[in-house]
């Protein structure tokens, strides 16, 4: 059994089209239209994908703002990483060290130190980026208030006491009770 080119090939050969011939070229043309209608079995690797997206990148045909993920099976925008970070630190309570968002987010710690630091740059955002971790200022919020509720109780706690239990500096502390007294924390600071 020939295969439809070469028969073709043949066919095109002769001078006289005979009618067995031509029924022959209906029926090419007919498997033509429609191997051209089936959708295409040729896939693409994840690899051949990849290399294709970084030659784009290299020709200047895609913003360099495409970051590749961990696994290289996917690529994220510099924008949706910063969204994506944003909603880690709210699913965290507000804090979170940005070591902790490379394997949440699966990009590069880099990526995600540089979004951190443009997140905590950003005075609409008002994120503040102490020591490694991200926090918010519904976090210190929430600090203020279990130390406003501590004070109700004791009538006195140490700033350095509270640092040490919320894992933040004491001069850290002493910044966000100054903010919040006379709004979350009913009390007043003495001592150096």
């Amino acid at each position: 059994d020939c295969s439809p080119l070469i028969h073709l090939h043949v066919l095109e050969a002769g001078r006289h089209w005979s009618a067995s011939a031509m029924d022959e070229i209906f029926a090419l043309q007919a498997a033509l239209s429609a191997a051209q209608e089936q959708k295409s079995q040729i896939r693409l690797s994840e690899r051949n994908i990849v290399e294709l997206v970084n030659k784009l990148k290299t020709l200047g045909l895609l913003d360099h703002t495409l970051l590749y993920t961990l696994n290289g099976k996917e690529y994220v925008t510099q924008e949706r990483l910063r969204l994506e970070i944003t909603r880690e630190v709210a699913r965290s309570g507000g804090r979170i060290p940005v070591v902790d968002l490379q394997p949440a987010l699966n990009v590069d710690v880099v990526h995600c130190e540089r979004q951190s630091q443009a997140l905590a740059a950003d005075p609409a955002v008002g994120f503040s980026l102490v020591e490694g971790e991200l926090m918010t200022p519904a976090y210190f919020d929430g600090v203020a208030a279990e130390v406003d509720e501590e004070l109700r109780e004791a009538g006195m706690v140490g700033v350095g006491d509270l640092a040490r239990r919320h894992g933040l500096s004491a001069e850290l502390m002493r910044k966000i009770l100054s903010e919040r007294m006379g709004t979350l924390v009913e009390g007043r600071m003495e001592g150096g």
